[in-house]
């Protein structure tokens, strides 16, 4: 009966000393990828490892389940789009085990508004006679296209 008692304590420990084990390593292991910029309309794919089983993580952005439209939905797959709009808000991602939902990590991605378009005139200067019109070539990156200034 002692040993049967002493089985079922060590059997005990054992086990809290597992859960213990597995516990603290998915906290020192969990990790989010891909942080940082991404460009108003554009997207972003994160990843996460989870060192548990199962290994799926749940993707929240600002808290929110999923995102929204005011700070960016994110895919179960971590693909987060950015919104069309720059959020007013800081945009924080968030990975939570599924196995163990106590276990999360975190990345911040900063949405910004895409660069300006570079415009060019060619040329820079032209004389025209005041009754003819004058064309000016513009380009639209697929070929010429022309215009027409005509002066009234």
């Amino acid at each position: 009966m002692l040993v049967r008692l002493l089985a079922i304590r060590i059997k005990r420990l054992l086990n809290f000393v597992l859960v213990a084990v597995l516990l603290c390593a998915a906290r020192a292991r969990f990790t989010a990828y891909s942080s940082g910029n991404v460009v108003r309309g554009g997207s972003r794919q994160l990843s996460a490892y989870v060192p548990l089983r199962p290994n799926a993580v749940a993707w929240s952005v600002n808290g929110i389940g999923g995102g929204d439209a005011t700070v960016g939905t994110i895919s179960n797959t971590g693909l987060y789009p950015a919104t069309a709009t720059v959020p007013a808000v800081a945009v924080t991602v968030r990975a939570t085990s599924v196995a163990n939902p106590a276990v999360s990590a975190h990345t911040s991605v900063t949405v910004q508004p895409p660069p300006p378009p570079v415009v060019s005139v060619s040329p820079t200067s032209a004389s025209i006679q005041a009754t003819k019109p004058q064309q000016f070539p513009r380009g639209d990156g697929c070929g010429q296209h022309g215009s027409h200034v005509e002066r009234e």
